[in-house]
Order: C-alpha cells, then structure tokens, then sequence
C-alpha cells in the first residue's frame, strides 16, 4: 500500500512559526513513523514545500522511518504527484488548501483529510471582532462576512465541501465528536462520506522543575494559586474581550481583588486600557496560532514593565514551559471560547487540578464533562456570575480540582487510543 503523506500541512503559514494543523500533522507523522515498522506492506512517501521551511527533526525522523521524500514547488503539483508514485492513498492534515485549488486526486488515489472544526460556517461574526482590529486592513478583515452575508456563508461552505470532492473515494477524520455531528448537519450531501472520530493528539506536558516555576512565578510577580489565566486574548474567536471586561468589573466592585495574567496579546487595541493599569508586558517575537498561549519569545520569557505590577499581568506568547508553569500555579483558568473544533488549553491545564471555568458550546462541555465550570461564553453578565461562584465557593473549586485531573486522564487515554486507531486507518 503507497501513502503520500503531506507534510506541507507542518510547514509554517505566513508570518507564523507554528499553527495549529502544523502542530497535529507533527504530531500524526511522528506516530506513523514509530509504527512504520508495524506495516510490512507499507510504501510511505512524504511530500514537503521546497520554499518553505521545515523542521530538520521531522525530515530526519522521516528518512529513519524508510519514508520517500519529495519536494514540490507548490501544492497544486500533489495530485500529479500522487499519479506518478501511483498512491493508493494521500492524507493531509490540512485538505481545505487543495480544495481551494479545485483539486481532483488520480482514480485509485483515496484521500483521507482531517477536518478541526467548522468555525467560519458555525462563528462567522460575532460583534466584538473591531475590538481586535488593529488596523484598516484587519478592520475590513473582520467586516468582510458582515457585509457578505449569506454570500460570505455559502462561499465558505463551497470551498469546505470541496474536500468531499478531491477524489472519488474520501474518508474524513474529525477531532470531536461535536465536529462529526457539525459536519453531517452543515453538509447533508456528505452522509454517504465515512466520517471518523479521532480526537486530536496531545504531547507529554513538559518536566516543571522547582527552580522553573519559580521563574515563571517571580517573571509575572504573582504567588502560586493567586492569579486568573486567560490566553489568546487577541483572537475574538477566544472571547477574550468580554472576559476582562467581566473581570475588570468585578476588580471595582471589590468581588475580584486578585490579578489575572492574560497571555497572546498581540496588537488587540482593546487591551490598551488594561496595559494602561499597570500591568506592561512585551511583545514576543513571534506567535502561534494554536489554541495556546505558547510560542517563542526569544530572550527566554515574558517581563513586565517597569512600572508596578498591576491587576492585569499582560505578555504575548511564551514558551511551553512558561505557559504549563502558568497553567499549573493559577487560582483557575479562564477559557469562554466562543467556537473549538476540539480544545487543548483546558484539558492541559485540568491535568494539573486547576478549577477551569469554559464555555457550554461547540466541543468544549464534550471534553470537560462534568470537571469544568461552563457558562454562556456571550453573556458578559453570566461570566461574571460564574467567575463570583468560582471566587466564593471552595467546595465547588476543590471538586472541579479533582474531577479535572481525572477527566484529563480519561480524555488522554482516549486520544492515545485513537491516534492508534488514525494510524491504522492510514497505513493499513
């Protein structure tokens, strides 16, 4: 059986060194690579961009695997590709970019895509995206599926069923079972499409060491248990927006007197005023568009400025160990997304029996279950009653403590299970 594996999906996008599909198609080709030995009939081809980079790690693992590797100036040479290897199978982490293309794999070729979620078809606007907007260009970025209307909505949905069409024969992976229900309900063309649910994968959370988290703790000028966490807070996606705007509220009437460290700050010109408190911050050099609020920060981590540490402790984004000593030490992590295809900040920061408080939409109560504090992620009211709940009830934080290390167990067990299961798809 011939496999081309894309691993263009892992090469970075843009601006941005690291993104949320290249992370899973690192993470997806370093399991295949393990248990290529498993699949004595297995022909694996990998295929990357020879004008962007690529992890030398990946490359490397690759070759030690047996893996063919090819280099293509452009994506729409994949499907010539695939003819001339004669795959029998192409996945890619990432099938949306070929279904743009209008791409049609060769007969013969099955192509298996992985689908994260269904955001620009489920979450379109919102109505606080021009808080986020940074300049004109970003104004209008926002404005488009506004003014667009069911224009916009039928355009997005034209290119994403396209996946369905790249070959005659199509297998979909999606990374919770809320994206399963959503791709059926959005595409009712596609019931005859084999969809699959296999959770996203995850890596091992790095080794803190004592001397590690007190860096991180003296760096943000916060005490263990003493802070609110709230990442991403300059994608409207994530909600960070009304989520300080709450905590800013209940800071003056005196329910919240705690600071709260807010991470990905980026250019979002809201978040002036809460820099304008006291709390500074640097830019980092760089950004990751996961769900996280790690990323390179280039000289080893956040500072603050040089004024008092205020009530809001801002940064752009860290490091992983900056990020998991964070996610280990806060009072309770704050995460009301408004949209996840899956979720990683608080499975990851449950993990460490920290109380998460998160929204009751899309897949995040599928995840958390009963261990996680959900709230209307729209009403800014609400979260501030849920926020006042998690400050007054010590029973309710010790439960959400313990059920969240347990929950984040089970959910772990079940995407290693399943990443077994998703490699066996490929290369059986």
């Amino acid at each position: 059986m011939t496999l081309l594996f894309d691993l263009i999906a892992a090469q970075p996008e843009g601006s941005s060194p690291v993104s949320g599909g290249g992370e899973y198609t690192r993470r997806v080709a370093g399991r295949l690579f393990d248990r290529s030995g498993d699949y004595p009939s297995l022909d694996l081809h990998c295929v990357y961009q020879n004008t962007k980079r690529i992890d030398d790690e990946v490359l490397g693992a690759a070759r030690a695997a047996g893996a063919t590797l090819h280099r293509v100036d452009a994506p729409s040479e994949m499907s010539p590709l695939a003819a001339t290897i004669g795959a029998d199978r192409f996945f890619s982490a990432l099938p949306l970019r070929y279904a743009r293309r209008n791409a049609r794999f060769p007969r013969g070729c099955e192509v298996v895509g992985t689908i994260h979620g269904l955001r620009p078809l489920e979450l379109p606007w919102d109505g606080t995206e021009l808080h986020y907007a940074y300049n004109v260009r970003s104004v209008l970025r926002h404005l488009v599926p506004r003014i667009g209307g069911r224009r916009y909505l039928e355009a997005r949905r034209r290119e994403i069923a396209g996946i369905f069409t790249l070959a005659e024969r199509v297998r979909i992976v999606a990374v919770s079972e809320h994206t399963v229900n959503a791709i059926y309900a959005h595409f009712p063309e596609a019931r005859d499409v084999p969809v699959h649910l296999f959770y996203s994968p995850t890596d091992e959370a790095p080794v803190l060491g004592a001397d590690e988290e007190a860096r991180v703790l003296r760096e943000f000028e916060v005490e263990p248990r003493s802070y609110y966490l709230v990442i991403a807070a300059n994608r409207w996606g994530k909600n960070g927006y009304r989520t300080l705007r709450a905590l800013d509220s209940l800071r003056k009437t005196g329910v919240v007197t705690r600071p709260t460290v807010v991470l990905g700050t980026g250019r979002a010109p809201y978040l002036r005023r809460y820099r304008g408190q006291g709390g500074g911050g640097r830019r980092a050099n760089g950004a990751d568009q996961r769900d996280h609020g790690a990323g390179p920060t280039g000289d080893g981590g956040p500072r603050l400025s040089d004024t008092a540490a205020g009530p809001f402790r801002l940064s752009d984004y860290v490091d992983r160990i900056t990020l998991h000593g964070l996610y280990k030490n806060a009072f309770a992590f704050l995460f009301p997304s408004l949209n996840e295809g899956f979720g990683y900040p608080p499975l990851e920061c449950m993990a460490y029996g920290t109380p998460v408080l998160t929204s009751g939409v899309s897949s995040l109560p599928e995840l958390g279950g009963d261990a996680v504090l959900t709230v209307d992620p729209r009403s800014q009211m609400e979260l501030s009653t849920r926020i006042t709940q998690l400050e007054r009830d010590d029973a309710l934080r010790e439960r959400l403590a313990r059920r969240g290390v347990e929950r984040a167990g089970e959910i772990r067990r079940r995407q290693e299970q399943m990443m077994h299961e998703l490699v066996d798809v490929l290369a059986r």
